[in-house]
């Protein structure tokens, strides 16, 4: 007999029993440590050989700590989901979720860092993840036709002291067809950026041609107009500042990266205002190629940016909405995606 006991648990006393013929029987007690998760944030970068061509074995890596010091620098392989990508995480779960296909559909699947286990979190065929720290929601369809926002991060377990707000009855998933000229398999290639009003996905229609496109919970997709890039990142941050109510301003956009530019930087930030438009002029620039974004946050307000680099490893900056100035992370690395998790 085989028993698993139970994790992401303060250290405590457990008695185990077992029910026989409707009476428990005493087997014993075991003394667990303490397993809960951590509360800081650590940075995470996920190497699946998509855009960074190196003989490395594809994995998952604990590289910085909240400080952007480094950390253990832990690895965990990917060889049952190599293919893993657009991951996210979600507040004191402690393990990290992507896309990843299976019997030519893609997934949401889950590994759990604490024990080592995939996990397919839902049935229907994703086209693209998104995420606000607290929840994971996935864009999906279960007749290729018409798509919808599902929560699918509910039954993850997490420690027993995280703060998260839950919907006390969930509500009917609405429905809608993809933007003209969009297809399915067009998006995914990088996690949607969420806002409280809509989240923001990018859809890679290839010859260098991406069109960042819009969904709203209600309204259904917004595809704005196409434009020339090698990649089109959605990215989201909470702001600072608050409203007069108290509540979380989302700062979201788009980072257009481009293989040639005439000013010298190749990753531009464009920011989608209150009408759902794109900013005229990008709010930031940097002059390396941007492979990935993450927020952390316990950090509000900023951006960590994994741009492509040619010496010792691969630049990663971070980005201060509020002081408009890039601030460097002076631990190299070279990965394909980068993600803050607890």
């Amino acid at each position: 007999m085989t028993i698993q006991m139970p994790y992401r648990k303060p250290a405590s006393r457990v008695e185990v029993n077992l029910m026989r013929n409707g009476k428990l029987m005493n087997i014993g007690n075991v003394n667990l440590t303490d397993g809960l998760t951590p509360k800081e944030f650590n940075l995470y970068g996920v190497y699946n050989a998509a855009k960074v061509m190196l003989g490395d074995e594809r994995q998952i890596t604990r590289w910085l700590n909240g400080d952007n010091d480094i950390s253990d620098l832990k690895s965990w392989t990917l060889n049952m989901h190599p293919d893993f990508h657009s991951a996210l995480g979600v507040y004191r779960a402690y393990g990290i979720c992507g896309l990843s296909k299976e019997n030519d559909n893609q997934y949401p699947f889950f590994f759990d860092l604490c024990t080592e286990e995939w996990s397919k979190l839902s049935d229907m065929n994703t086209i693209a993840l998104y995420g606000n720290g607290n929840a994971i929601g996935a864009i999906q369809s279960d007749d290729g036709k018409s798509y919808g926002a599902n929560s699918i991060s509910g039954d993850l377990e997490r420690s027993d002291d995280y703060l998260v707000s839950r919907a006390s009855s969930p509500q009917p998933t609405l429905r809608f067809a993809l933007p003209d000229g969009v297809e399915a398999g067009q998006f995914g290639e990088f996690p949607g950026a969420y806002t409280s009003r809509i989240v923001l996905l990018s859809a890679n229609k290839g010859n260098g041609k991406w069109v960042p496109v819009l969904f709203s919970f209600n309204q259904g997709f917004k595809a704005l107009d196409e434009m020339d890039a090698e990649w089109l990142i959605p990215f989201s941050v909470r702001s600072v500042a608050k409203d007069e109510l108290g509540n979380t301003r989302w700062i979201s956009g788009f980072i257009v990266v481009r293989d040639k530019s005439e000013s010298g930087c190749r990753s531009l930030f464009y920011i989608v205002d209150e009408n759902g438009a794109l900013t005229k002029e990008p709010i930031a620039q940097y002059p390396n190629k941007a492979l990935s974004a993450a927020a952390n946050h316990d950090r509000p307000g900023t951006l960590t940016v994994h741009f492509e680099a040619y010496r010792a490893g691969n630049v990663t900056e971070e980005y201060s909405f509020e002081k408009q100035e890039w601030t460097s992370v002076n631990v190299f690395g070279t990965f394909d995606e980068i993600v803050w998790i607890n």
